[in-house]
């Protein structure tokens, strides 16, 4: 069983820095229930910066995944996040994470964190957000200390949807961390691309996790369900297009870092590939970070292929992590009454404007 030495700071976040009394404050459900999204998927995706140090990129051989006679236990972690209201100053979110586990036997371990509730609010959100960044190992990451000790939010974490990536990707990051103090030979997989420098995830921090997988004789490949990576005009998803139907993968070398470690010129943790995991099926952005005694990045991809199942051509186990963590709509509806009742705040009727625009409600381009 995982022993989660960070959920103290996940605790932290969740039962300190609240916000002041919310009592009587009116509390409106961000949508109507049958207007509830469950597909937000929060994945990071790439900056300016990185696209462009990637674009003019070479591609390497194209290398079959074929069957591995190395074992490795994995683990992959996912946390989900929704809205769940307004305020009239600030809004309420809710968070879920999972990790599953898969030992050399192939018996899978789970663990989840939450549903847990937080109110974000004038008061309490710069707090928030020193504390976020110092976990982080960056306290200034999203705001600035002034010279009397007040904190100053800056521009780039001001806005809800921001402090929803911001919390999401600080509890992700802890269990992961946790991940990487208990695998052991293993491989952490990850949802999302291992760039170095990130707005919500500072180089530090990730460089630190490498080197907590590295003690342990493990590997961190991330998968990136949606990228915007283009080689030479060619979308990530497209560059095995002309290449055998089989599962396999090309490497990616960016001009500047074809002799290196590193991909897109020092941008990466790892290395970054175009991988196909089943015959015929999706092509993803890939990033291995090789710190085990495996050789070459190849006999990383090879280990991943041979100990999990793919469904539908996509890790079974980051899929897995993802169910765990996703939320479903009854319980978005009793997370908002919850948060209603332990806030003491006053539930509006939830706003249904179909009424308004029915019958031309959203459709093609709507």
């Amino acid at each position: 069983m995982l022993n989660f030495s960070h959920i103290t700071k996940i605790e932290s976040l969740f039962n300190e820095m609240e916000p002041e009394n919310l009592s009587g404050e009116p509390f409106t459900p961000s949508l109507h229930q049958n207007e509830i999204n469950l597909d937000d998927d929060s994945t990071e995706l790439e900056d300016e910066e990185e696209i462009s140090s990637i674009s003019d990129a070479k591609l390497g051989p194209f290398t079959e995944l074929i069957a591995s006679n190395v074992p490795v236990s994995l683990a992959a972690v996912d946390v989900g996040v929704v809205d769940l209201g307004l305020t009239r100053t600030g809004f309420a979110l809710a968070f879920k994470g999972s990790v599953v586990m898969q030992a050399l036997d192939g018996i899978h371990t789970v663990a989840k964190i939450g549903p847990r509730v937080k109110f974000i609010t004038p008061d309490n959100r710069a707090e928030v957000l020193r504390f976020i960044g110092r976990e982080l190992m960056d306290e200034q990451l999203d705001v600035e200390i002034l010279p009397d000790g007040t904190l100053k939010i800056k521009a780039i974490a001001r806005e809800p949807h921001q402090f929803k990536d911001r919390i999401r990707n600080f509890v992700e990051r802890m269990l992961q961390v946790d991940v990487a103090h208990e695998l052991q030979n293993g491989i952490l997989l990850i949802d999302g691309a291992l760039t170095l420098r990130t707005y919500n995830t500072p180089q530090v921090f990730l460089e630190h996790l490498g080197r907590e997988v590295a003690r342990r004789n493990s590997d961190i490949i991330g998968v990136s369900k949606k990228s915007r990576v283009t080689v030479n005009g060619v979308h990530v998803s497209a560059l095995l297009d002309g290449d055998p139907i089989q599962a396999g993968f090309r490497q990616v070398i960016a001009d500047d870092a074809e002799d290196s470690d590193t991909a897109a010129g020092g941008r990466n943790l790892g290395n970054l590939f175009a991988m196909r995991f089943a015959p015929g099926g999706y092509t993803f952005r890939v990033d291995a970070a090789r710190r085990s005694l495996l050789q070459t990045d190849r006999d990383l991809l090879q280990a991943l292929y041979a100990n999990t199942h793919m469904t539908l051509g996509y890790p079974n186990l980051l899929r897995l992590a993802h169910i765990h963590a996703a939320f479903t709509k009854a319980e978005i509806v009793s997370l908002q009454v919850q948060a209603a009742h332990d806030y003491q705040v006053s539930m509006r009727p939830p706003e249904d404007l179909s009424v308004i625009f029915a019958p031309f409600r959203k459709g093609i381009g709507g």
